[in-house]
């Protein structure tokens, strides 16, 4: 245990000495440290070396301007050295720095400019670690209580925050997806196609056909009904092209984001050709065989 007596002598905290010792010093994080050696720094020189006892008036801006560091960052490392008992700001510890306010726990505001200076305990620790040439047992400058856990709420806060935003992301990511399908449909789809009419030329032609009874020529009767089909609807006529691509796996997951995609209002022939356009399936009758939720088509 480090004692007072360190005080009493005529230590030189000369520059390369103090130097050394904050070279090696390990427990501060690298913003605590860049905050730290510039407080050293700055100290004046006396006879014996930089005088410790010093404080500093500097405001983030302008301490984050020497340490090539931001203001928030300056701050956020100021406190951790606070709740490390190494400085005090404003003449406060890290505890008495916090009030009740409004059932809510905030810093005290004083009328100093963040004034900082080292802490009794951290001078003569420095000091006997400059006397050594070593650093002496550095585990007592761990955060206090208070400090991790308002750390650990703050983590916290920001989690959830993020989770709702990626949730938020994720529901606009489908709302785009519906957008786009159907921009898609529009320049697939040719908007002046009379598919009605062209069905009625085909059956007229085909009537002709078998009352001439020219044999070899027409469609056969399921012929028939498969072209009807695709002309009434041509959506799923060009969704019903013959394919033999290798599909991609069709996982739970999959059936998740089509039943997403239902709810955002998507029609089937939307999101049987998303399906399609992104390697899921081939055709209709693959979609319907591998999604097993009831569809509203």
């Amino acid at each position: 245990m480090l004692s007072d007596n360190c005080t009493s002598k005529k230590i030189n905290l000369s520059t390369l000495g103090m130097k050394n010792s904050l070279e090696h010093i390990k427990f501060p994080t690298k913003s605590e440290k860049a905050v730290l050696t510039k407080m050293h720094e700055k100290c004046p020189l006396t006879a014996n070396g930089h005088d410790l006892d010093a404080y500093f008036d500097y405001a983030n801006g302008s301490l984050g301007y020497l340490t090539d560091r931001c203001g928030e960052t300056v701050r956020v490392a100021k406190e951790g050295l606070q709740a490390r008992g190494v400085i005090l700001i404003d003449g406060l510890t890290w505890e008495q720095s916090q009030i009740e306010r409004d059932g809510k726990i905030v810093r005290v505001r004083t009328p100093h400019n963040q004034r900082i200076e080292f802490t009794h305990e951290y001078k003569v620790w420095f000091k006997a670690c400059v006397t050594a040439k070593k650093i002496l047992g550095d585990r007592k400058w761990g955060y206090c209580d208070g400090y991790i856990q308002k750390r650990a709420l703050s983590r916290l806060r920001s989690s959830l925050a993020m989770a709702r935003f990626k949730e938020s992301a994720f529901s606009k990511v489908f709302i785009n997806m519906g957008k786009t399908c159907e921009e898609v449909q529009q320049k697939l789809v040719t908007p002046l196609t009379n598919f009605l009419g062209t069905f009625n030329k085909t059956q007229n032609s085909n009537s002709i056909i078998k009352d001439n009874n020219r044999i070899g020529y027409g469609l056969h009767s399921d012929e028939k009904v498969s072209i009807k089909e695709k002309f009434i609807n041509p959506l799923i006529a060009n969704l019903s092209a013959c394919s033999n691509k290798t599909v991609k796996t069709w996982t739970d997951a999959t059936n998740k984001i089509v039943t997403q995609l239902f709810q955002s209002g998507m029609t089937k022939v939307e999101i049987i050709r998303t399906m399609i356009r992104q390697g899921y399936v081939n055709t209709v009758n693959e979609f319907e065989a591998k999604y097993s939720h009831p569809m509203n088509c």
